[in-house]
């Protein structure tokens, strides 16, 4: 029963769900084993341990930026991606290639960009996926940024935006209007 609800959900939920998987193994393995490793590898006592936390929860307070930023050029499931990559480089990199406390903190700093990332950008794909929607960069962002529609969203077309009616800063409004054209007087009160 799972093997058809998979092959009728399609390639890219099937590959959602088996990274959500082994993602999430990963991530569970990670933070159970973080604790003893910085205090047997590294000798991090509770106040080095407090201390580190500043820069492993300094992606966290800046999220809204990086998002934001990273959608300005890629898409939900590319910044997925990336931030899967993070997350693996700042585990290794702690665990391979950290001989100093500040090469720890560098890879605690990457892991958690990463982990946070992945935060922000798990909610959008869970939604989109199932409907079939194909991921792109938020509408709302483009319009409030003024970038041009994405061809590959649906209703990109001649129509201009993906709500129907269309944003008028591309494509025709819907209406009958011209793209940018006056809708025409404005009355407010009784």
């Amino acid at each position: 029963m799972a093997r058809r609800f998979l092959h009728a959900a399609g390639h890219d939920l099937r590959n959602a769900l088996l990274a959500t998987v082994f993602f999430g193994a990963a991530a569970g393995i990670f933070g159970a084993t973080l604790n003893n490793y910085l205090a047997e590898a590294h000798g991090f006592d509770a106040a080095a341990r407090g201390w580190l936390e500043v820069p492993r929860e300094l992606p966290g307070f800046l999220i809204m930026f990086i998002t934001g930023a990273l959608l300005t050029v890629a898409s939900e499931s590319q910044m997925a991606s990336l931030a899967m990559l993070l997350t693996g480089v700042g585990a290794a990199g702690l665990g391979f290639l950290s001989p100093t406390t500040a090469a720890v903190v560098v890879f605690v700093a990457i892991w958690s960009l990463g982990d946070h990332v992945i935060f922000a950008v798990e909610g959008p794909i869970a939604l989109r996926l199932p409907l079939g929607v194909p991921a792109g960069r938020s509408d709302r962002v483009r319009r409030v940024l003024r970038l041009p529609a994405d061809p590959r969203a649906p209703g990109n077309g001649a129509t201009g935006g993906s709500h129907g009616g269309g944003s008028g800063l591309t494509g025709s409004s819907g209406d009958g209007r011209a793209p940018g054209e006056a809708v025409g007087p404005v009355r407010l009160g009784m």
